[in-house]
């Protein structure tokens, strides 16, 4: 049961029902990449040294545009809703 709650929170978004489109490509996109990895050091024996580089900037990538749509996800509370929009009151 674990996995699957890490799996589903994986492809979610914020309210856990959602399956975000940008969520799947990253997840493989990185899975792509590590299988490139360990295909190049199966063929060459070695590991070029850019790709830890490469790796950090696909992870970066998806980290901003996960945190950008959570941003962009943010919503106002209604208008009737004194409470909300004036927590002070």
């Amino acid at each position: 049961m674990l996995l699957k709650k890490v799996i589903k929170d994986l492809f979610t978004g914020p309210d856990d029902n959602t399956y975000e489109l940008a969520h799947f490509l990253w997840v493989f996109g990185v899975l792509a990449f590590v299988g490139m990895v360990a295909y190049t050091v199966y063929k060459t024996g070695g590991y070029p040294q850019g790709f830890g580089t490469d790796f950090g900037t696909l992870n970066a990538g998806g980290a901003a545009g996960a945190f950008a749509r959570a941003k962009a996800d943010q919503t106002v509370a209604p208008k009737g809703d004194a409470d909300a929009n004036n927590p002070g009151s």
